[in-house]
């Protein structure tokens, strides 16, 4: 077992308590998060660090949301969010050795907590920025939200997950309901025990899974009467770049990819009636490929958190774009998203006269992300997710705005992100 100091055992404790009460969705996810993954840490480091990661950033999370904004309470989060990133740079830093001797235990269980990780870092930092512009002081540098890791985090957990796997056997066709007599005792005996912690005490988690009831009743009917018109103009300025560049182009090949996903995205979340309450049965592949020495358990929760099979959670749909589209559309979106100042107040991270690695495809694949963070701006519900949305949404309208990168629109039209940003921003988001 790793050797934890003081410190270390009371975020443990944290992670035991309470960390692990507020993700699940559904008890078939309460056995892998408070009973398997601790159970796991025990014997390997790499996950140890991973869960004490995730618990420093749960811990910074509760306190900014929970507290006055002061000096002292920034100074406190600061301190944890940086023993978090101590601990999930080790974490990587011993998976990259288990992948090296191909030992591949540790590989699933650090992609899951990697991505609630990532997002819930980043949403604690977007929170500290709102904070320090209403006290007008600086944050330190390296507590700013960063610029595009947590897309990459998301994406990298999903190919850790389909990557081990044999080829031919990751899709969903392949999968199946697990019958309950295929399940370890404990699992089984979790999942008929009666209502625990996660849906009592701490009954404000249970099942969160998109909008506040504050979106959900004032930005949701908006969105879901406007989003077919926005996306039909979409459509129409994608088409308008691709008949202007002529022959095929790779880069606008992977735009009408996302875009074709993105519709349909919009179409499942909007014209299925509100997010269920429910997800379906947890998958379970026939056949593990590499991972045949990992416990069922947690192959068949990562096809869940993955999307590797089909979800009807709208955090796990929504996020499950950044799988999805092709790896070239990501590409060029960080390339934009690392361009953008943090701040409005802040430059640019380059000289004056030096010009923006940006390029013709930049303005369809910036449209098309802008409205997917419409859709993201609907999981403020979800903790580890909060306002990242609509920061986001925000950081690239003043970047159009002020490097004059404009979305060609139609004479008298609005562009339909920077709308619902608005909207939502009176709702009380971030600015």
């Amino acid at each position: 077992m790793p050797m934890l100091n003081a410190r270390e055992l009371e975020l443990f404790s944290h992670y035991i308590t309470h960390t692990s009460h507020v993700i699940p969705h559904g008890k078939e996810d309460m056995f892998p998060l408070q009973v398997g993954m601790p159970n796991l840490a025990f014997t390997n480091p790499a996950v140890m660090d991973a869960i004490l990661a995730l618990a420093a950033s749960c811990k910074s999370h509760d306190i900014i949301r929970s507290s006055e904004a002061s000096p002292e309470k920034l100074e406190e989060i600061c301190d944890l969010l940086r023993l978090a990133d101590r601990h999930h740079q080790s974490s990587l830093r011993q998976l990259q050795n288990d992948l090296k001797e191909r030992q591949f235990q540790s590989v699933l269980p650090n992609a899951a907590l990697m991505v609630l990780y990532a997002l819930s870092c980043h949403h604690v930092r977007v929170l500290m920025a709102k904070k320090v512009r209403q006290l007008g002081i600086l944050l330190p540098k390296d507590m700013q939200p960063f610029q595009s890791q947590w897309i990459t985090s998301v994406r990298a957990a999903h190919v850790a997950f389909v990557g081990l796997l044999q080829p031919g056997l990751r899709s969903s066709s392949e999968l199946d309901s697990p019958h309950p007599n295929q399940q370890g005792e404990e699992e089984a005996e979790l999942l008929a025990s009666s209502p625990g912690p996660s849906e009592t005490a701490e009954s404000k988690y249970k099942f969160q899974d998109g909008p506040t009831e504050e979106t959900r009743r004032l930005l949701l009917p908006i969105i879901s009467t406007t989003y077919e018109a926005a996306l039909a103009k979409l459509r129409a300025r994608n088409r308008d770049v691709e008949s202007s560049v002529g022959p095929y182009d790779a880069k606008l090949e992977a735009c009408g990819t996302a875009l074709k996903l993105l519709e349909e995205l919009f179409q499942a979340v909007m014209g299925g009636g509100g997010p269920p309450q429910r997800e379906e049965g947890a998958p379970k592949p026939r056949d593990f490929g590499a991972l045949d020495n990992v416990p069922p358990w947690l192959v068949r929760y990562l096809a869940r958190v993955t999307s590797a099979t089909p979800s009807k959670l709208w955090r796990r749909r929504i996020m499950a774009f950044l799988n999805q589209v092709p790896f070239e559309f990501l590409h060029l979106v960080q390339l934009a998203l690392d361009c953008m100042p943090v701040e409005e107040r802040q430059s640019l991270s380059r000289d004056a006269d030096e010009p923006l690695p940006l390029e013709a495809a930049h303005k369809p694949v910036m449209d098309i992300f802008a409205h997917w963070l419409v859709l993201v701006m609907l999981l403020d519900g979800v903790w580890w997710i909060g306002d990242v949305g609509h920061w986001e949404l925000g950081r690239i309208i003043r970047f159009i705005e002020a490097q004059g990168f404009v979305i060609d629109l139609a004479e008298g039209e609005t562009w339909w992100p920077k709308t619902m940003y608005a909207i939502k921003s009176t709702l009380g988001g971030a600015a």
